[in-house]
């Protein structure tokens, strides 16, 4: 049985699609979805954005539901100049800006095991660190700096925190960030545009688009770049559970 576990419907929605999940009750603010892949059970919890989301979401699957592995995906910015939109890392050190000094590390056996799952399937995955944080990052130069402060390829909202609380149940946990933005490719200022559950706020965006049209023009790449991260994904999942 393993627990998959994301913040939007952006993220998990390729997983529903391709493996025919079903919605199953779950706790007031996320969505909890269940299927079968080949021999394998999957449940798949979509969060909401940030900590505490990610914390009650991730408790409430661990509680409920005897998983063997979690494993915490979803999108995030790229770090590093050498990563393109949809490619994949496979985390071994997972940051948090938040919490100076710890990093939670995956299962040795579960990364190693996904690493050559994603070979077999010819993905692009590297291996590289993560770093969560407590808002969103768009700006290149912010992105620089924390690339370069935690030795880092991709920068999220929830994946520390998904890790921790699987570490503090002993359930064996991997982490994929697939990029869907690249280090200095001109995205909207999304954190201008977006509710509290990351949900799009379209008074924000009104405002927003209006005083900075050329933002509005960017959103097609977002959306191309959304899709083949959500793609890669579900590839990923799918090489994964096929060799466990």
């Amino acid at each position: 049985m393993i627990g998959l576990v994301g913040a939007l419907n952006e993220e998990v929605g390729e997983l529903r699609r391709q493996f025919g999940l079903r919605s199953i009750p779950a706790a007031r603010g996320m969505r909890l979805y269940k299927g079968r892949l080949g021999g394998e059970e999957l449940f798949v919890a979509q969060t909401g954005v940030g900590r505490d989301n990610a914390e009650r979401a991730t408790g409430f699957l661990l509680r409920r539901h005897p998983v063997r592995l979690v494993v915490a995906l979803g999108f995030a910015g790229g770090l590093s100049p050498a990563l393109r939109p949809g490619e994949l890392v496979l985390c071994l050190r997972l940051h948090c800006e938040s919490a100076p000094g710890g990093c939670c590390r995956p299962d040795p056996g579960f990364l190693s095991l996904a690493a050559r799952a994603s070979s077999a399937e010819s993905l692009q995955v590297r291996l590289g660190n993560s770093v969560t944080v407590a808002r969103l990052v768009t700006r290149s130069s912010e992105k620089l700096a924390l690339g370069q402060a935690y030795r880092a390829q991709a920068v999220d909202m929830e994946s520390y925190w998904i890790a921790r609380l699987a570490c503090e149940h002993r359930v064996p946990f991997i982490a994929v960030r697939a990029i869907s933005d690249p280090l200095g490719g001109p995205m909207p200022r999304l954190e201008r545009v977006l509710g509290p559950a990351g949900e799009l706020s379209w008074a924000r965006a009104l405002v927003r688009f209006a005083t900075h049209p050329c933002e509005l023009a960017r959103l097609p790449r977002l959306g191309l770049n959304a899709r083949a991260a959500a793609h890669a994904l579900a590839a990923f999942v799918g090489a994964l559970v096929a060799r466990l």
